[in-house]
């Protein structure tokens, strides 16, 4: 069976949930901004559920609001996840 790109990053492979999915974003697009309908798109997760994990990683640091893309929110990673680092401090 051929594996879903959206399934492919080192933190899914690991934790098979959600949030580990949107993480793995980091790799692909570094600070780049992104809508929360570009990352559902890219993650295969709902607008929702990306919507959710988005303000969770705001919360946690991880992320920001940026601006605005015509109504659309515009959010980025703030810094690029060390996944070795991340695993080890939990």
């Amino acid at each position: 069976m051929e594996e879903k790109y959206s399934e492919t990053g080192a933190l899914y492979k690991i934790f098979r949930n959600s949030t580990a999915k949107l993480l793995d974003q980091i790799e692909i697009v570094g600070t780049m901004p992104q809508t929360i309908s570009m990352l559902s798109e890219s993650t295969d997760l709902t607008f929702k559920t990306v919507q959710k994990i988005v303000l969770r990683l705001i919360e946690m640091g991880f992320m920001e609001e940026f601006g605005k893309i015509g109504n659309a929110s515009v959010y980025r990673f703030k810094k690029r996840l060390d996944v070795k680092e991340t695993l080890m401090n939990g």
